[in-house]
């Protein structure tokens, strides 16, 4: 009897010991690794949208109607379809026509953009523009993959993933204010920009600073926040 009690708590110890080992890097990020925030990769939304949505390709998709319908949906906001472009990298095009700023909002009134990264966790832009002659521009020079958002709209899930996405940056952005050694050259958004790069952790070069993906798990996140309070400690010694 006594053997196979031992025996049992040999099993049920090997048991807990593997669980740990299998699971440790769910709990902990290698301290040895680099930290890879140089994507723009979603790990926040991705899968939730994955185990909901079923992939299709759509060919007949007007992505004029799904931006409007995207406006409607998730921000309450009637917009003649006439006036909406979508497509990447939206203000710098604008910029280069008019060499005026588009504006990061939505109105029925002025020209502006919104990223859905920001909104949704997914690339792409919408923007209002008055000026017919640079919204034809900014229409011949930009095609755009509605599928997903479509699909998004379809199954009611904008609203719900606007919501949390903002719920987790404001989360995220408190945080990193927080981190007076930090010194951020933005305030919002998905992309963290830095004046320098944080020891162990991969960012993009970019010539509006080092770009961190705020759009990580929370433990690759709270890893970023402890490295950056390492990295200064480190500079504060030498």
């Amino acid at each position: 009897m006594p053997y196979l009690l031992l025996i049992t708590l040999f099993c049920f110890i090997f048991i807990i010991v593997y669980m740990w080992y299998t699971t440790r890097h769910l709990r902990s990020f290698p301290s040895s690794e680099i930290l890879p925030l140089d994507t723009n990769e979603d790990k926040l939304l991705s899968k939730w949208y994955a185990s909901i949505i079923t992939p299709e390709i759509k060919f007949d998709l007007d992505e004029k109607e799904i931006a409007q319908k995207y406006l409607e949906q998730v921000h309450d906001l009637n917009i003649n379809e006439s006036l909406l472009v979508m497509g990447h990298d939206l203000e710098s095009q604008y910029h280069k026509l008019t060499n005026k700023v588009l504006p990061e909002m939505i109105s029925s009134d002025d020209d502006g953009y919104i990223d859905l990264r920001n909104t949704l966790a997914i690339d792409g832009q919408i923007a209002i523009i008055h000026n017919p002659k640079i919204l034809n521009e900014l229409r011949r020079h930009n095609t755009y993959d509605a599928s997903l958002l479509d699909s998004i709209l379809n199954n009611n899930l904008g609203k719900i993933a606007k919501d949390f996405l903002e719920q987790n940056l404001v989360h995220r952005w408190n945080r990193i204010k927080e981190s007076p050694h930090l010194n951020p050259l933005n305030s919002s958004g998905s992309y963290l920009y830095l004046p320098q790069p944080i020891n162990k952790v991969s960012g993009l070069p970019t010539t509006k600073g080092i770009r961190i993906n705020l759009l990580c798990s929370d433990l690759e996140f709270h890893t970023f926040i402890t490295r950056s309070e390492e990295t200064n400690n480190a500079l504060m010694i030498i």
